[in-house]
């Protein structure tokens, strides 16, 4: 199995080339290499500069991607916010009202990356995120592709031959707890 290089790897100017010389099995992920001026990856994002800096991560990856022997990118699904970093992994703040806005510019970004991805016969794979109960309400997550549905709907969208889906059991264990406790009635 290949070793993945990722989002826990801090910066050095050095991260492309270490991976480019490891010389087992290897594929990048999501926020690999850190960047020397932190944000937050987000294909959804709304906020041009992230979201030109994660387009920009993206094809850099996919052209390393290239160059190994598993030609595989793998990145989280966008999220309905742009958040500061030091809120992942907790609580957000969001408001419904610009899902859609958000939703489609996650597409967009998605249809640019995999067209470039193919020029390099790379696959691209969207990991599902996970949505904890802070961050789930009035039966609405800004995270996207944490439900089952989502996933599917993603998967369906872009039937294509260099597309798919990595999916996180971990998150989908603590999302669909999370879905399933709204249902609960705990009277």
């Amino acid at each position: 199995l290949p070793i993945e290089f990722s989002s826990n790897i801090k910066y050095s100017e050095s991260n492309f080339d270490e991976f480019r010389n490891y010389k087992f099995l290897k594929t990048t992920h999501n926020y690999f290499p850190a960047s020397e001026t932190p944000f937050v990856f987000n294909l959804a994002s709304l906020d041009s500069h992230v979201n030109k800096m994660t387009l920009e991560l993206c094809m850099k990856n996919i052209e390393i991607a290239s160059e190994t022997i598993t030609p595989i990118y793998s990145c989280h699904a966008g999220f309905a916010l742009d958040p500061k970093a030091k809120s992942l992994g907790g609580s957000f703040l969001f408001d419904v009202r610009d899902h859609d806005k958000y939703y489609d510019c996650f597409l967009t970004n998605l249809e640019k990356v995999l067209r470039y991805a193919d020029k390099f016969g790379v696959t691209l794979l969207i990991e599902n995120n996970v949505t904890i109960p802070q961050n789930y309400q009035n039966s609405y997550s800004p995270l996207f592709c944490s439900s089952f549905e989502e996933i599917l709907l993603l998967a369906q969208k872009f039937e294509t031959s260099n597309f798919g889906i990595l999916f996180d059991t971990a998150h989908y264990k603590v999302s669909s707890n999370t879905f399933h406790d709204e249902h609960l009635d705990i009277s």
